[in-house]
């Protein structure tokens, strides 16, 4: 249904009406046609001289006779849709009407008719045209089923035919009518009705349907003999995956055998069947002549190994007789039969698999698989070495297999000439011996790959194990430069702990809590975290396991100018040494006395005074400990600011540039999206760093983020007046400099409205913008929460796109404000007179489908730039692979149009850096939303209580039976204990797959113990 071209037929006799209808429906859909007709008589005769979209009746001029008319009018265009705007709020009236024929039923006296009247006018149209698609569909399918030379059937839930083709009437003799509604047992032999059951009557789907299945079905003349057939069914489900059916094939197999014999002879040329017939007369000769000479036949039929033709082969057998020698040269030529040598016979497959190690995933296929392992094949080289462990999870529609195997072998192979060469992994896997109840288990699988009847699918976890000894003894080349480069490392960002670490050289004292602990020497921190620090010092007894008071003082200059110091200058702290080891910064003053240079890992043992000042204390180190990049990759500083909006609350501001950018370089404000921070684009920012720009990302004030203010009061004109705020900062800070907007989604239509209000920008760049935010409203929330609010519906605090917000401010915000149609944001484009960059994506859920073209043609060419993003869907910068040949776009596209910045080529900033510099704003983040204990209850009691639909989503169930797999099979009597369970939904899911599974395989309950503990009470 083509929304550009859709013709309306309006029967109205009000003028002002007619003209607000119009409107209303053109706003909705650009280039419409209206035609307009005054009386019941011009509807009826406008309704047959064309094939309408829609016919809008005003019931007011329908009366007295409303129905005839409507009926009328459903008569001569029937396939138009039809909606009747009712005078009458009556439900009762409305629901008559529908009944007459009308499509939908509005009533036109309520404030929200004209809102209203689009929006069902697109749902209608839709519905029509899936119901026209669903019936052109069928036909095609009717049409299809009459010309298959098979027969093809139908069953209600019931076993009752709903369809049977024509071809019933060769195979059968019966009329299909006359099997409409009768039950399939009929055609079913007595005998057969066990056999038949849940075969005729499929109730399994793909895979696991009916395929290739001998059937007799009886005759219609009971004189003749049931006829044998090959039946293929499968089953109906509805969208609520319930059985609504059965659907099949059935294809007779009399003379199917004769018919391929017949075949393989004409298919060989003329000469060789003559060949072939001379070749039989004559063994028929010489068979005849040894029997009327008393002699055996020499011609003896060889059985045929399963590897060959059907057909025996006939060879040569002398006479009995004393063996010649050259007979004996003759048997000795005669290779014997090659016996299988496996222990256990193999099976060819083609199955998909898959090997994982420490979260890295290499895909491949399964070659071959017996009861004793099995042979992947994977793309790529595989970190892996023979004898090690591994499990492996054979998944298929029943449930999941698991078996430990052992890698026995590993080849390395290069893929087809044909194609680009690509190195290939082959790892042949041995099984650990199975229980019998594990083998009959694998047979039944293996049986099935064999016979193709199921699909399975193969991953391989490879455990990793500590290097041998001799390994250890004698590095590898790899191992030595993994060794030299140790304190590289060490500071990289894929560290596992949880809170990042600051390097620090601070003198300490250190009180004892025994008196075995002998402590010598200087004492100082090496690096020091939340959760715990680094010492370095001398002592002379075992250290681990004991406690120690740590005392320290910070130097008056230890706080950057950023950031205000805040929190004690002397800090005393408790906590126990985790691990000792040598100090290998002091090696040289190891004498042959007891003192040993030690460095030790000490864990703190918080008290709930002394946690937010180490935090701040934390938090103010971090932002000095910068990460320096080499010559050819130029470091980029990050400098924290705060500005103040027009009502004096704080916005925290990070300043991304390289320190030799001139001073008129490019400014790039980054305004985050709806309910994200500048954390999230980083990596964006870095990118215009890295190429010359000085780049400004914030927090909107009143929202998530470092700025002031909660999350529930943000408006849309609050997140417009923090935006004006920090472009003012940057005029301020920055006049010569050229400035630049980026800004996605929500905050892009804030965008606008700024970049129409200061028309010294020099461009504005949107990513995925969103252009009518009733739509997205509509699409998130299945709901037109703007006009429910324009109707006096009050919401309260309330999810709004995701978050809780003051939704009845929030919305009366975006109305007033001028945000909330795509009407106002067409007008505030046209008004901008800077370039515009739109990256954006049809896919986006959030986007309205036609908008951004909409908006390119209404405007100038030379104004407005789209570029597609044709893979992307929404939030495109959480997924690092999609966002990063954008980010490059929108960098090369700036480039061109902002000055001074070079136009070489495109420097990438380090990965390092930017995942460094992520962790560094996530730990700021975290001390500036420090909790206390009762507060972070009350947040997880929030969050759970939100997170009990979960259970409804299918992505969450596979996401725990993933979960499952890689914890590995639970033995009887298993004891799990889940730290932090939330709701226990994975408790849920193992108590599940235990009680179910093996009862099902193995005919046993499986014991399992689950213990799960969570901060709130409320969540168990």
């Amino acid at each position: 249904m083509p929304p550009d071209a859709i013709t309306v037929l309006l029967v109205s006799e009000q003028a002002e009406e007619v003209k607000l209808i119009t409107k209303s429906l053109r706003s909705f859909f650009p280039g419409c046609r209206v035609e307009v007709v005054y009386s019941s008589e011009e509807a009826l005769e406008w309704a047959s001289k064309q094939d309408w979209h829609i016919i809008i009746l005003d019931e007011a001029i329908l009366d007295p006779h409303v129905l005839d008319t409507l009926q009328g009018i459903r008569r001569r265009a029937a396939r138009s849709a039809v909606i009747v705007a009712a005078v009458r709020q009556d439900t009762a009236v409305a629901l008559d009407l529908m009944r007459q024929g009308a499509d939908y039923a509005l009533f036109k006296n309520t404030p929200a008719f004209l809102t209203e009247l689009p929006i069902v006018t697109r749902e209608v149209l839709e519905k029509r045209d899936i119901r026209a698609r669903l019936d052109l569909s069928q036909d095609r399918y009717l049409c299809l089923i009459d010309t298959v030379t098979d027969m093809a059937y139908e069953l209600d839930a019931e076993g009752r035919f709903l369809y049977v083709s024509q071809e019933v009437r060769s195979l059968l003799h019966y009329d299909p009518q006359a099997l409409m509604g009768l039950h399939y047992s009929t055609l079913i032999p007595p005998e057969d009705l066990a056999l038949a059951d849940r075969r005729f009557n499929e109730r399994r789907s793909e895979s696991r349907a009916t395929r290739r299945f001998k059937l007799r079905l009886l005759d219609k003349d009971p004189s003749l003999a049931p006829v044998t057939v090959e039946l293929n069914a499968t089953a109906l489900y509805d969208r609520h995956r319930q059985f609504v059916g059965t659907v099949g094939i059935v294809r007779s197999t009399a003379g199917r055998q004769h018919l391929q014999a017949l075949q393989r002879l004409t298919d060989l040329p003329p000469s060789l069947t003559l060949i072939l017939a001379n070749v039989e007369q004559l063994l028929q000769t010489v068979q005849d002549l040894c029997e009327q000479a008393g002699l055996s036949s020499p011609l003896l039929p060889i059985p045929a190994s399963p590897s060959e033709t059907a057909a025996g082969q006939f060879v040569v057998v002398p006479p009995p007789s004393e063996p010649s020698e050259q007979a004996e040269h003759d048997t000795r030529e005669v290779p014997p039969p090659f016996d299988e040598r496996r222990r256990s016979p193999r099976i060819e497959i083609h199955m998909d698999a898959r090997a994982t190690s420490n979260g890295t995933s290499w895909e491949g296929t399964a070659l071959n698989i017996s009861l004793g392992g099995i042979f992947i094949l994977v793309k790529g080289e595989v970190s892996a070495r023979e004898h090690q462990m591994t499990r492996l999870g054979f998944a298929s529609e029943v449930g999941v297999l698991e078996i430990a195997a052992t890698i026995r072998h590993i080849r390395a192979v290069l893929s087809e000439p044909s194609s680009i060469k690509r190195p290939l992994t082959g790892l042949a896997m041995q099984f650990s011996p199975l229980k019998d109840v594990e083998a009959r288990i694998l047979h039944s699988l293996m049986e099935g790959l064999r016979t193709r009847s199921i699909s399975m699918r193969c991953t391989a976890l490879l455990i990793r194990q500590p290097p041998d000894s001799r390994q250890q003894d004698n590095p590898t080349p790899e191992m030595q430069g993994r060794a030299e480069h140790a304190d590289i490392n060490a500071d990289r960002p894929t560290d596992r702990r949880q809170a990042i670490r600051v390097n620090l050289a601070l003198p300490v004292q250190i009180e004892r809590s025994s008196s075995t602990v002998s402590i010598s020497g200087d004492t100082s921190i090496t690096n020091l975290s939340v959760g715990g620090a680094c010492l370095r010092f001398e002592s002379s007894s075992d250290v681990v396991g004991q406690r120690l008071t740590i005392r320290f003082s910070t130097p008056p200059d230890s706080s950057p100018q950023s950031v205000s110091p805040s929190g004690p200058s002397e800090y005393r702290l408790t906590g126990e040494v985790m691990w000792a080891t040598p100090d290998p910064g002091i090696t040289s003053r190891v004498n042959s006395s007891d003192w040993i240079p030690l460095r030790l890992g000490v864990r703190f043992i918080h008290e709930s005074v002394n946690q937010p000042g180490l935090t701040a204390l934390v938090g103010r180190y971090l932002t000095a400990d910068r990460v320096q990049g080499s010559a050819k990759d130029p470091s980029i500083v990050t400098e924290f600011l705060q500005c103040t909006n027009e009502h004096g609350q704080r916005i925290a501001i990070c300043l991304d540039a390289r320190p030799e950018n001139p001073p008129t370089a490019p400014i790039v404000i980054i305004a985050p999206g709806y309910g994200r921070t500048k954390r999230e684009y980083i990596e964006l920012a870095y990118y215009f760093a890295s190429n010359g720009c000085h780049v400004l990302r914030y927090d909107h004030g009143h929202h998530v983020g470092e700025s002031q203010g909660g999350m529930v009061l943000t408006t849309l004109t609050g997140m417009q007046e923090d935006l004006n705020a920090v472009v003012d900062y940057a005029v301020r800070r920055w006049p010569a400099s050229p400035v630049a907007l980026v800004a996605s989604d929500v905050t892009a239509r804030v965008a606008i409205k700024t970049a129409r209000r200061h028309p010294f920008m020099k461009l504005l760049v949107l990513l995925a913008p969103v252009l009518d935010l009733q739509y997205t409203l509509m699409a998130v929330h299945q709901e037109d929460l703007i006009s429910a609010s324009l109707q006096g519906l009050k919401r309260g605090i309330s999810n709004v796109l995701g978050f809780n917000v003051d939704a009845d401010a929030w919305l009366i915000d975006a109305i007033h404000g001028g945000f909330a149609d795509f009407h106002t944001a067409q007008d505030d484009l046209a008004h901008i007179r800077i370039p515009v960059l739109v990256f954006s994506s049809e896919q986006d859920l959030w986007i309205r489908p036609n908008s951004l073209s909409q908006v390119k043609l209404a405007l100038a060419d030379t104004t407005l730039h789209w570029f597609a993003i044709p893979e992307a869907r929404h939030g495109v910068v959480d997924h690092p692979d999609q966002a990063r040949p954008l980010f490059r776009e929108m960098v090369t596209q700036c480039r061109i149009r902002l000055s001074p910045l070079p136009h070489g080529k495109l420097t990438e900033p380090s990965k390092r850096n930017t995942l460094h510099q992520a962790q560094l704003e996530l730990e700021r983040a975290r001390g500036y939303y420090q909790m206390d204990q009762a507060t972070a209850m009350e947040f997880w009691r929030d969050y759970l209580d939100r997170s009990h639909s979960l259970v409804d989503f299918s992505d969450y169930w596979h996401l725990l039976d993933h979960i499952h797999r890689l914890v590995g099979p639970l033995r009887n009597n298993a004891r799990v204990f889940d730290a932090g369970c939330g709701n226990g939904n994975f408790g849920m899911f193992l108590l599940i797959a235990a009680s179910f599974l093996p009862a099902q395989l193995f005919g046993h309950e499986t014991r399992l113990h689950y213990i799960g503990v969570d901060l709130v009470p409320g969540g168990l």
